[in-house]
């Protein structure tokens, strides 16, 4: 009956955020940026996620660091860059779409965050 709402543009008062993570090989790590500092996070995938593709592990990563935030109340109305060396993830998240359903899933489930939350993502992709 309502159309969604997306945000576009900063209000007046708004914190920016920043995100970094890589998941390569066996193990998965993020770093949250904010005026407080650094608050770092590392770990080992599980037997379960073996088989998922590296481009599925970046996106789960970042996506799952990026919900807790908005779990904490940090995102509300706020701005998040986040970096990521995937830029699968990137365009994806971009297009709104993937060949992959996980993939879509991920950007889905970030695309409701984002209405949610009032927030606003952007992904960016760095070598």
């Amino acid at each position: 009956k309502e159309p969604a709402v997306q945000k576009v543009r900063a209000g007046e008062a708004i914190s920016a955020f920043y995100l970094v993570g890589d998941a390569s090989g066996l193990g998965f790590g993020s770093g949250f940026f904010n005026q407080d500092g650094l608050e770092y996070q590392a770990a080992n995938w599980g037997d379960r996620w073996k088989n998922e593709t590296s481009n599925w592990k970046e996106a789960y990563n970042l996506a799952t660091r990026i919900e807790e935030k908005a779990e904490e109340g940090i995102l509300d109305d706020a701005e998040l860059f986040v970096f990521t060396d995937n830029e699968v993830f990137e365009g994806t998240f971009y297009k709104g779409h993937s060949t992959s359903f996980k993939l879509d899933q991920i950007d889905l489930h970030l695309l409701m965050l984002e209405r949610k939350t009032g927030c606003i993502l952007h992904v960016i992709h760095i070598a």
